[in-house]
């Protein structure tokens, strides 16, 4: 399947309704139930570092104890907090004494408090040494006509590698949906993926499913990776090309149409051919990376609400100054959800830049998706060859790689 022809079917909408079971003879797909239920399955989501400070001010907290206060938090949001919100994030603290974890706290009454919720249990954990962990009950309502959204949650505190260096913490989700996917003509183990937390699970940004493609048992929870499956807009995984109908709020039933038999997508290797695409550009332009053969391209993920963006606008813009005369071009890509944000953006940052709008951010946006993008404000290189030169998230590192040995356009004489 060509590369272009697979872009834009996977911009193809989702609205589209099909009869269950049928076979669509004009476009290969055929309609599927995917089952899930409750599992203990240790999924861990996330490992950070803890902050000296409340993440949440003014959030009351434990009051004076001994050894030193760390905080983190737990993501949750509820269906009407901004996409990404933090207002209802879960709080906990923990105290370390002689760099190891000594007591941990958190709201479980999600009053936003820590005063009044005990101590939680604290038990040695596996991995890594001297870590301890400690299991959190959550409950509340989502919607007045829905049951209370139930997570067990494990916060793992691990010791401190160094003086001076903050102790990290993980979290993992005790339960999750668990069930199988047929990818490839293989039943492969999955499990859902709240990737908004916010307790539901739907067709709306972040909620998705990932898949042990392998079938090696091992799953990690990395949005990114050809193993995760977004709701919210067709997707390929393996050879399959998968569009998700409808998901049971809590999650028991996935129903998808699949197309079998594509051409597995290219991995993205730094040294090797960066992944093509088009985009029509917010201008009007049809973009093909393609066309840029012979210059050296910046892609540059965005999003209008991401600060270090706002701040790194003029730089790159200086850089695109310095560097085009010798034949650099910048393509933009916006994962804002909407398009007057978009515009506001560039009209602001006067980028004269070709920029895609999809409505799609990370790992839901098509070329975000190729590119395997976790950060906004993250740049990538590719050369006058279409190699993928290497990604930046600091401008200043592609500062340093555009200032190299001088690379002029190549010249195409087309008799």
């Amino acid at each position: 399947m060509p590369k272009s022809t697979l872009i834009t079917a996977l911009l193809l909408s989702l609205a589209i309704g099909r009869a269950e079971g049928a076979v669509i003879a004009e476009s290969g797909f055929a309609t599927r139930e995917a089952h899930f239920s409750s599992q203990v399955s240790n999924i861990e989501l996330v490992s950070d570092e803890m902050l000296p400070d409340q993440p949440n001010a003014p959030r009351v907290t434990a009051g004076s104890v001994p050894g030193s206060l760390w905080f983190g938090r737990i993501r949750r949001r509820l269906r009407s907090d901004p996409i990404p919100g933090t207002a209802h994030d879960v709080l906990f603290a923990a105290t370390y004494e002689e760099e190891r974890p000594t007591t941990l706290w958190c709201d479980q009454n999600l009053n936003g408090k820590l005063l009044d919720d005990p101590p939680i249990h604290l038990y040695p954990y596996p991995e890594p040494a001297g870590a301890r962990a400690g299991l959190i009950d959550l409950t509340w309502s989502a919607a007045p006509d829905q049951a209370p959204v139930q997570w067990k949650v494990r916060i793992v505190l691990e010791p401190v590698d160094a003086p001076g260096q903050p102790p990290r913490f993980r979290v993992q989700k005790v339960f999750a949906m668990v069930g199988e996917l047929r990818v490839d003509g293989a039943m492969r183990k999955a499990f859902l993926f709240d990737g908004n937390s916010d307790g539901i699970y739907s067709t709306e940004y972040g909620d998705g499913l990932f898949v042990d493609l392998n079938g090696d048992g091992r799953i990690v929870t990395d949005t990114s990776s050809e193993d995760f499956l977004p709701f919210a807009v067709p997707t390929q995984i393996g050879g399959t090309l998968f569009r998700v109908l409808r998901v049971s709020e809590g999650g028991e039933i996935v129903t998808l149409e699949a197309r079998e038999n594509e051409k597995p997508l290219p991995p993205l290797t730094v040294g090797g051919p960066a992944p093509e695409f088009q985009f029509e550009a917010l201008d009007g332009r049809t973009i093909h990376l393609a066309a840029y053969r012979g210059h050296r391209v910046v892609l540059y993920f965005w999003a209008s609400w991401c600060g270090s963006c706002s701040d790194g606008a003029s730089e790159l813009r200086s850089l695109y100054d310095r560097f085009h005369p010798d034949g650099l071009e910048v393509l933009g890509i916006s994962f804002d959800r909407e398009r007057d944000a978009a515009v506001e953006f560039v009209t602001k940052h006067r980028e004269p830049w070709p920029t895609s709008f999809l409505g799609h951010g990370f790992w839901e946006n098509p070329i975000g998706r190729q590119y395997r993008v976790a950060t906004a404000g993250s740049a990538y290189l590719i050369d006058p060859q279409g190699i993928l030169v290497g990604s930046y998230p600091d401008l200043g590192d592609l500062e340093a790689a555009l200032s190299g040995p001088a690379v002029k356009p190549l010249r195409f004489d087309l008799k």
